[in-house]
């Protein structure tokens, strides 16, 4: 019970802050665009989005500005070998460049997670599988310089049934590792809606909460590491994911 407290709590602040946020006029899109779907064509494959994107939308939404000197230490260019002067001269500049391309970010910039779908065998009948391990606890978890970001996505469960064509369906099946198993990588582009300023325990670790919603996703065929992404099947239309909704309430009755 206190879990779905905590989670109706999270939702929705979230809403109330999406809807009174000012910001969206505010910034320009930039730094580190994570692609979304979107009018991409279906073979795109959207890019799993770093954490350093997250923890900037959490410090857009929350009207803070980040530790620039922090994170100049911790995104990829600062593994890259330097001697001590060179090192030193990285550490005066890069703050100032994260900050100028900061302020170019927009505020609602999509947010791409990889996840392992566990897939119900597939139904003749209504042409369509449920993921078997989506829940209304479900969030996605980022780390980046030093703080740990909790992605929390609004009414998952409204997508828990995938509407998918028997031809598709063979793909997909064929696409699958290990059979018996029925995992299948599943991309959730996700929006934006919120964030809360002070961290929350989240499954034993203090967390800062960036709420979304769903925005689309899709299945893919990937090489280890979630290269070479082949797109399988993603979601189609507002109206078809209204009538993939309908046939979820139709299972659960």
């Amino acid at each position: 019970m206190k879990k779905l407290v905590f989670w109706s709590f999270c939702l929705i602040f979230a809403a109330a802050v999406a809807a009174t946020s000012p910001l969206a006029p505010a910034f320009a899109q930039g730094f580190g665009a994570s692609q979304g779907f979107g009018v991409a064509p279906s073979t795109a494959v959207p890019k799993i989005t770093p954490a350093i994107n997250v923890a900037t939308t959490f410090y857009k939404w929350t009207r803070q500005l980040p530790p620039f000197n922090i994170w100049a230490r911790h995104i990829p260019e600062a593994k890259t070998p330097r001697s001590e002067v060179e090192w030193q001269v990285f550490l005066r500049q890069k703050p100032a460049e994260l900050e100028a391309n900061y302020g170019l970010v927009m505020y609602n910039e999509p947010i791409n997670v990889g996840f392992s779908a566990v897939l119900s065998k597939y139904s003749e009948k209504t042409g369509g599988y449920l993921v078997r391990n989506f829940a209304d606890e479900t969030f996605f978890s980022f780390d980046f310089a030093g703080r740990s970001y909790a992605v929390i996505p609004k009414a998952l469960m409204d997508h828990q049934w995938l509407s998918v064509s028997p031809f598709i369906s063979k793909q997909i099946e064929e696409s699958m590792p290990n059979k018996s198993r029925r995992q299948v990588t599943l991309i959730i582009t996700l929006e934006p809606i919120g964030a809360y300023k002070d961290p929350m325990e989240i499954d034993g670790k203090k967390r800062y909460v960036v709420a979304t919603k769903v925005s689309n996703m899709g299945i893919y065929s990937c090489d280890k590491g979630m290269v070479n992404c082949k797109t399988l099947w993603h979601e189609g239309t507002k109206e078809a994911r209204e009538q993939e909704k309908n046939e979820l309430l139709n299972l659960k009755q």
